[in-house]
């Protein structure tokens, strides 16, 4: 498998929210005792997620999966987890064929059309 791409919307996680200071900076607030899928641990914090595969496949905006935070058993009994994002394959646009790379020279770019046969006198 390549290269995934992924989108996740970390806002829309219970327990999340935005918070503006008074310098202007935008914070991403969690309260970890009410998160899903995010868990303090002794060397860090955590985000547990889940990706499911789409049922119809790819959908418009190229996603094979969504992602929700992972849930405990309770968890899943109780309630369902919010869809906080999607993955899909990362789709590398390809690089131009440079002549040069490709040890092709103006020489040999002479040869090739003289042994074609073509005309470079060319009507406009």
């Amino acid at each position: 498998m390549g290269h995934l791409k992924i989108s996740v919307r970390l806002d829309t996680m219970r327990g999340a929210g935005v918070s503006v200071t008074e310098s202007g900076k935008h914070l991403l607030v969690i309260d970890l005792s009410n998160a899903q899928g995010i868990k303090a641990g002794k060397k860090g914090v955590y985000m547990n997620l889940i990706a499911f595969e789409n049922k119809n496949g790819v959908n418009r905006f190229g996603h094979t999966h969504f992602i929700k935070p992972s849930q405990s058993k309770e968890e899943r009994a109780n309630e369902d987890a919010p869809i906080i994002g999607n993955l899909g394959p990362l789709v590398a646009e390809p690089e131009p064929v440079r002549m040069i790379e490709s040890g092709v020279t103006d020489a040999d770019l002479q040869n090739m059309a003289a042994e074609s046969g073509e005309d470079d006198d060319l009507p406009f």
